[in-house]
């Protein structure tokens, strides 16, 4: 019997404390604030709105607001069955009305609320509570958060420091697309995101908060765009500028191969080489270019180009060493003949041997036969005479 008691008393009291519950069901309708969006410090700030109770409300609870509005003053006025009893004014962050004003069992209750105020300073914009309305306790604890309404409050001068670092950006955009012109490099793409960035923060500083931070985050998209149009530009300079230079080296290189019989030169080695790379590089730069890194394609047609320019240099230092080749003795590429003119000298040389020794064995008449004798007398000595011996035949 005790326990059933037990149970019975649990039930009181849970009904108990469900009633209570309930007899604070309040509901806030639409809380009118002047003005809307973004506030700055000093802005004059009101909120209206009403209060609707579906219940008795207990008298030993109130309801409670707050804000975080300066200079902030509450009126109101709780209407009972439609008729509006004023309440006294009251300034400051917390308001409250007390539940014995509220509690009429047999009667339609409500409230109307008027705040006024001014949105506060801030460091750093953030928003703020323009007004909260809770049911609180006999202590005026918040036990049950019935409406809470909050705008952001903006510091001007945050506005005006992302302005300068953009514009800080843009500035740094406008020197490099002067210096890459400079260069001969396609800058048209950049100068189109450079004049939208330049527009974008123009806005931006007649803009509301949150506009101007759309504003700003657009220019300082619009720039970074604009950089990347420039690397790809680089990279296309150089890279096309690598494929000149490799040209230009190989048309050289094939001269002195066909020309001037260098293919074996050992000194065409070492320049062949450094080609292969600037080849390389290049098609390594393509390669990143056309996926879409221009940042690595820059550096890479960058190495290319420095590549080629070695090759262009070298290939040029060689071709001048060994000169111009046609009338004149090829003093350069004339290592490359040695073995073919010692060839020919030893050629030569066994040519005259067998000459002379052809010579020697006939004796100047045909083979077994004898020479001719001469006949007659020898002149007398002292006679000039052109020829030494007389011929008879």
């Amino acid at each position: 019997m005790k326990k059933w008691m037990n149970y019975i008393c649990a039930l009181i009291l849970l009904c108990l404390i469900i009633t209570t519950v309930s007899a604070a069901s309040v509901e806030v309708g639409y809380v009118k604030q002047q003005p809307t969006g973004d506030l700055e410090a000093g802005t004059p700030v009101t909120a209206d709105f009403s209060i609707d109770f579906y219940d008795v409300f207990p008298a030993d609870q109130e309801m409670t607001m707050t804000t975080e509005l300066e200079d902030a003053v509450w009126k109101s006025d709780v209407v009972i069955d439609g008729v509006k009893n004023p309440q006294p004014t009251a300034a400051g962050k917390d308001y409250s009305i007390t539940g014995w004003i509220l509690e009429y069992p047999d009667s339609e209750v409500g409230a109307v609320v008027s705040l006024s105020g001014k949105a506060p300073a801030v460091d750093k914009s953030k928003d703020i509570q323009v007004v909260g309305v809770y049911v609180a306790n006999a202590n005026g604890k918040a036990v049950e958060t019935v409406k809470e309404v909050t705008s952001f409050v903006v510091n001007p001068g945050e506005i005006t420091g992302e302005v300068s670092n953009i514009d800080s950006n843009l500035q740094n955009l406008k020197n490099l697309i002067a210096e890459y012109q400079a260069l001969g490099i396609d800058t048209s793409k950049a100068e189109e995101q450079q004049a939208s960035a330049s527009s974008s923060i123009s806005q931006a500083e007649s803009a509301s908060y949150s506009n101007a931070q759309i504003l700003l985050a657009n220019a300082q998209t619009f720039i970074d765009n604009g950089m990347v149009h420039l690397d790809y530009g680089y990279a296309d300079k150089y890279i096309n500028d690598t494929k000149n230079n490799i040209e230009e080296a190989d048309s050289i290189i094939e001269y002195l191969k066909t020309e001037r019989g260098m293919t074996s030169d050992p000194r065409l080695a070492p320049i062949i080489t450094t080609r292969e790379f600037a080849a390389e590089y290049v098609q390594n730069a393509l390669d990143l270019y056309n996926k879409g890194s221009a940042q690595d394609a820059k550096d890479k047609a960058v190495e290319a180009f420095e590549k080629s320019k070695t090759l262009v240099n070298d290939i040029t230092a060689l071709q001048e060493e060994i000169g111009t080749g046609g009338i004149g003795l090829d003093v350069g590429g004339i290592g490359s003949f040695i073995p073919y003119i010692i060839i020919i000298i030893i050629v030569i040389v066994a040519l005259v041997l067998v000459f002379f020794w052809l010579n020697n064995r006939g004796g100047g008449g045909g083979k077994g036969k004898t020479p001719p004798k001469s006949y007659g007398k020898p002149k007398k000595k002292g006679k000039a005479n052109k020829n030494r011996y007389d011929e008879l035949f």
